[in-house]
Order: structure tokens, then sequence, then C-alpha cells
């Protein structure tokens, strides 16, 4: 099973549904920082097999730490230019059929 992770946005139980029906896991993150994002966003990406970044919805240093550990884990990251759930998910899920 794909396991897509989700930055930005806040509708986190809306893509654990839809997840659901499409057979893949989702994790989710607000991304905002809450005073430090790093060991979050480390133990997070290391389980993902993609991640798709909602840029209207995240902030610069969450969107620059998950720059930084997707290079360091070899992880895809993806932009999605809106912060709907729907086409960050479907997103996620035509990269990974595609790869």
């Amino acid at each position: 099973m794909s396991t897509i992770l989700v930055l930005g946005g806040s509708n986190g139980r809306t893509l654990e549904k839809l997840a659901n029906k499409r057979d893949c896991q989702v994790i989710f993150h607000d991304g905002k920082n809450h005073g430090g994002v790093k060991k979050t966003f480390r133990s997070v990406i290391k389980k993902c097999d993609v991640i798709v970044v909602q840029k209207g919805a995240c902030g610069h240093v969450s969107i620059d730490v998950a720059k930084e550990y997707a290079k360091k884990y070899d992880v895809p990251l993806l932009f999605n230019q809106g912060f709907g759930g729907t086409g960050a998910l479907e997103m996620g899920l035509k990269h990974l059929q595609a790869a």
C-alpha cells in the first residue's frame, strides 16, 4: 500500500476518507511549525513514498525542511498550487502510478 504525505491545509480527516477509497494511506501535517518541525518531518518522511506540498497552505520554513529531508531520504517532492485535499491526493497517486 502506497503512503502519501500531504503537507499544508486543514483537511486531514477528508484526506483519510479519500485515501481509504483509493486503497492508499495518507499522512497529513498542517504545515505549521509549532516551534519546530525537523523531528516530526524526519519521522514521517521516512515512512512515505511521495510528498505533496500544498503551496497555498504551507509556510516557507516547513517547505524548506521538507525539501531538505526529501533530498536526504530520496523521496519525491511534488507541489500542488492550491490547498485542496483531493487535488493533492490525486497528484500523489498519479506520480506513484507513473513510477
